[in-house]
């Protein structure tokens, strides 16, 4: 469809206008259009909101421990495992935001603040420390 109408047309739709013939029909014409492209956009809405629902599925990952020097424990932040094989595609996590659920149905939420190794592990730093039963359970991103 043509969003503009040419030249010729326009002078047609202001003669007739002007002498009163045909102006009905090339109203009704008019809203015809209107209403189909009213209708494609809607379409066109829909369509971007089911992709962005798509690109917000949630990606599970692995705790696999608290990140930890030879003598300190660090307790709010721990490793984290997405399944990303080296450490270009783990920096594309950081910044996201991450859930642990608990058995007993509490979550603790948390934000991935950097890579860690070549491997492709993150880690994550928690609003609270999770519990040592966290280790090697699920983790989703949000």
């Amino acid at each position: 469809m043509e969003d503009t109408i040419s030249k010729k047309e326009k002078e047609e739709i202001i003669q007739d206008i002007e002498k009163g013939d045909k102006v009905p029909e090339k109203i009704a014409v008019a809203e015809e259009v209107l209403d189909e492209k009213k209708q494609l956009k809607k379409e066109v809405k829909k369509e971007k909101k089911v992709s962005l629902d798509k690109t917000n599925k949630s990606t599970k990952g692995k705790v696999i421990q608290f990140r930890r020097g030879k003598k300190r424990i660090h307790e709010k932040h721990f490793l984290l495992d997405f399944g990303t094989e080296n450490r270009e595609k783990a920096e594309k996590l950081i910044g996201k935001n991450v859930e642990w659920k608990s058995p007993g149905g509490k979550i603790i939420r948390g934000k991935i603040s950097s890579a860690h190794g070549n491997k492709g592990l993150v880690r994550a730093i928690f609003e609270i420390g999770l519990p040592g039963q966290a280790i090697a359970t699920d983790v989703e991103i949000k």
